[in-house]
């Protein structure tokens, strides 16, 4: 009764704050998990997408609200691509959200290598992909990329080629 109910305060926060980016909703995330246990909560993204993510996050609670649309943009990117055949590569993956939703039927089953080095969104990461058959690849670098160059100073060296 107690995780219906949670449920149904996160899905009405969602909806409350939305008009205002949001804004006041992780608190109320907060608030609400302060009460209810601790553990994670799979959420059905499509037919064949099936997405785990903290019980109560502020940021991936969202997705609990059917008519958020998270990233709108990228998600018709690729659900327009989806007749196409390419590699879908998930820099910085977090939980791996894009590869789930990318390598799923709906979205064309494409090949999908989610890369992601923060130590506790990879246990996360790799938790998705072995609730989805492990259709997409999860990568971890070794070192954090950038840990010691000129990148992570704020000396970028850029290419004097123009984008086209």
């Amino acid at each position: 009764m107690l995780d219906r109910a949670t449920v149904l305060a996160l899905q009405a926060g969602s909806v409350a704050t939305g008009p205002f980016g949001h804004r006041g909703y992780g608190l109320g995330c907060r608030l609400i998990g302060s009460v209810a246990a601790h553990r994670e909560i799979v959420v059905r993204l499509n037919e064949d997408a099936t997405f785990a993510m903290p019980f109560c996050d502020a940021y991936w609670s969202r997705l609990l609200n059917c008519s958020y649309d998270y990233e709108e943009e990228i998600n018709a990117l690729l659900h327009c691509a989806r007749e196409e055949r390419y590699e879908f590569v998930d820099c910085r993956a977090n939980f791996g959200y894009w590869s789930v939703l990318a390598s799923s039927q709906p979205f064309g089953a494409q090949q999908a290598l989610a890369i992601e080095a923060g130590g506790l969104n990879v246990k996360r990461l790799n938790r998705n992909a072995e609730l989805n058959g492990n259709r997409f690849r999860a990568f971890t670098p070794r070192s954090q990329v950038g840990a010691d160059s000129r990148e992570s100073r704020g000396q970028v060296t850029r290419s004097s080629k123009p984008c086209r």
